[in-house]
């Protein structure tokens, strides 16, 4: 059990990490199964609600330009959370599927970027 929490942004870039590695897997089988839209959905609502909180927090102490990056993985998150909550409400056909699951990677490994250079300026 985990008894300290992790950084929001640390948090946000683990998350966005393992988004991408999941949908690249969902990419190559083509399928994106429900289970794992749902568990992708609902960690990056979790991730991109804990880093809105902390860029709302600490705007001012940030440079300009974290905040804009950090912005800008926020609206990767809320994307990958929607667009993987797309499988769970609409059937759709295996190709449309590994589709969505490219979506999702794109707009991670985005946020994987981001992220990587909002916690490099926090620790520098």
């Amino acid at each position: 059990m985990q008894t300290e929490r992790t950084h929001p942004v640390t948090n946000a870039l683990a998350v966005a990490n393992a988004c991408a590695e999941l949908a690249l897997e969902g990419e190559a089988e083509g399928s994106f199964p429900r289970p794992l839209a749902a568990s992708v959905s609902d960690a990056a609502n979790e991730a991109a609600a804990r880093l809105k909180a902390f860029i709302s927090t600490y705007e001012d102490a940030l440079s300009p330009y974290s905040v804009h990056r950090s912005f800008q993985a926020l609206s990767d998150l809320e994307a990958i959370a929607q667009f993987a909550g797309l499988v769970l409400t609409y059937t759709s056909t295996p190709r449309g599927a590994g589709y969505l699951a490219k979506i999702v990677r794109h707009m991670a490994n985005h946020a994987v970027d981001c992220l990587n250079y909002v916690e490099e300026s926090i620790y520098a």
